[in-house]
């Protein structure tokens, strides 16, 4: 076993050990293994960083911070509670409000950043109701961020265009 091979399993298992532990946040964990790699050289730095410049990491980051700001904010609650006293009672129209709201939203917004806004309200409706999160209202929470997933257009980060190069057909990325 060489240097870099034990230097890689002891930062594997020192971050295994954090995030098993939970001494630190795992974001925290997250960013000391990739400064960790950097900085031992067993990663290049411009190669470490490479990876905030892609749109889906942006996105991902983005949809953590906007859905902790709607929960600790309370506009998912009220959202939600809206949301209750508009469906009465009702499962079956609330499922479907919480639908329809989601599939209006997904027509403007990437699909992704509907979930983040439209989780925090599922999960304070099922708190609000007393619903276990794992009835039928977390399916809407998985469909809506489906959105028309097929459409590249509004969501780029989930669907990246592979381009020919000049004089190349497209038939020759796709051979099956």
């Amino acid at each position: 076993m060489t240097f870099e091979i034990a230097l890689v399993l002891f930062i594997l298992a020192a971050a295994v050990l954090f995030l098993i532990t939970e001494w630190m946040p795992m974001e925290v964990v997250a960013l000391l293994v990739l400064g960790s790699l950097a900085v031992t050289g067993l990663v290049e730095p411009a190669d470490a960083l490479k990876g905030f410049s892609n749109p889906a990491v942006i996105t991902v980051w983005a949809v953590f911070i906007l859905s902790g700001g709607l929960t600790r904010t309370g506009v998912g609650n009220i959202i939600g509670n809206r949301v209750v006293k508009l469906a009465g009672g009702s499962d079956t129209l609330l499922v479907m409000i919480i639908m329809v709201v989601a599939g209006l939203l997904s027509a403007f917004m990437n699909n992704v950043a509907v979930a983040a806004l439209m989780l925090p309200v599922v999960m304070d409706i099922c708190r609000s109701t007393e619903r276990s999160p794992s009835s039928p209202f977390d399916a809407p929470g998985l469909r809506f961020a489906a959105g028309r997933p097929d459409d590249p257009d509004r969501n780029p980060a989930q669907y990246p265009r592979e381009r020919p190069a000049q004089g190349e057909s497209a038939q020759a990325l796709h051979p099956f």
